[in-house]
């Protein structure tokens, strides 16, 4: 009965079963790498610590990986095999939505728009996201519609903003799960601390940047109407921030950060010319010690 039971477990149930698991089995890893490199063990308490956070890192990583892949996949074929077709805003349907930490309640609201296919059928379809603004009734939105699927894609700068977030804190997540699954494993975290550097610098900050400047933007062209001040302020500041990204990107690609220590337990990071000799690649270093290892046994 017990291996019958077994059996029976879902797909879903096997993966959350392989999922604890694999997770024990990092927690163990990491344990073990902190005793034999300073020789302190992580106890009861330490141990099921490390164990949430490597559990909801990779909850979060392989969880955003499937559904955003997914997702990705799903609305890619949509864009590339459905009908092009102008869309309406025909109604919309309303909910509260409480935020527990500053005490409020906004309203949230549902878009429900209207088209007529290329076969003359009209189609009213709910889209799948909610947004505190209001959607102007009449107002055109241009949308892909697959009809073997019966799915509905909109290419607009919000969706593409709100998707483009969701995939920048996705692979942050998969990144620290890859350098969590890296330490467990007994790797080397130079090359991962260098990549971490480089990317932070280099891609992290810009894209953060771009993103601002580009919500700005698209409030300054939104079409609702504001008064004349609000545009000048976000004008100015958009302006500001184009500005400061074509700065940034001149003064910092290229560079790396270089910890200087300040003080007792205090250090300092400084942008400097990337400078990377044999002695800093990993790559070269491996190159290196292999073929002293063949002209060694050649010799022999």
């Amino acid at each position: 009965m017990y291996i019958l039971s077994i059996l029976s477990l879902s797909a879903y149930q096997y993966a959350v079963i392989l999922g604890f698991l694999y997770c024990l089995w990092l927690t163990f890893r990491i344990g073990k790498r902190l005793k034999q490199s300073k020789g302190t063990s992580l106890g009861c308490i330490g141990f099921g610590y490390v164990f949430l956070v490597v559990g909801c890192i990779t909850t979060f990583a392989l969880t955003g990986l499937l559904v955003l892949g997914d997702t990705i996949y799903d609305k890619t074929r949509t864009f590339t095999k459905g009908d092009k077709y102008e869309a309406v805003y025909y109604d919309y349907t309303s909910y509260e939505s409480y935020d527990s930490e500053s005490g409020r309640t906004s309203t949230m609201y549902t878009p429900i728009i209207r088209f007529t296919t290329a076969k003359g059928q009209l189609m009213e379809k709910t889209l799948n996201y909610s947004s505190s603004s209001k959607p102007i009734i009449g107002n055109k939105v241009t949308v892909y519609f697959d009809a073997d699927r019966s799915d509905i894609a909109i290419l607009s700068f919000g969706i593409i903003a709100m998707t483009l977030g969701v995939i920048f804190f996705f692979s942050i997540i998969i990144f620290l799960f890859i350098g969590v699954t890296m330490y467990a494993m007994g790797h080397s975290m130079k090359r991962y601390k260098q990549i971490a550097a480089y990317v932070g610098i280099n891609m992290l900050v810009p894209l953060l940047m771009v993103l601002f400047d580009g919500l700005l933007i698209y409030v300054l062209f939104d079409g609702e109407e504001k008064p004349i001040w609000v545009n000048l302020v976000v004008g100015f500041f958009a302006l500001v921030m184009t500005l400061s990204i074509w700065a940034y990107i001149k003064s910092v690609v290229g560079k790396e950060i270089k910890w200087v220590k300040t003080g007792v337990g205090t250090w300092r990071g400084e942008v400097v010319e990337k400078i990377e000799t044999k002695t800093d690649n990993d790559l070269l270093q491996r190159k290196e010690i292999k073929y002293k290892q063949r002209t060694s046994q050649k010799k022999k």
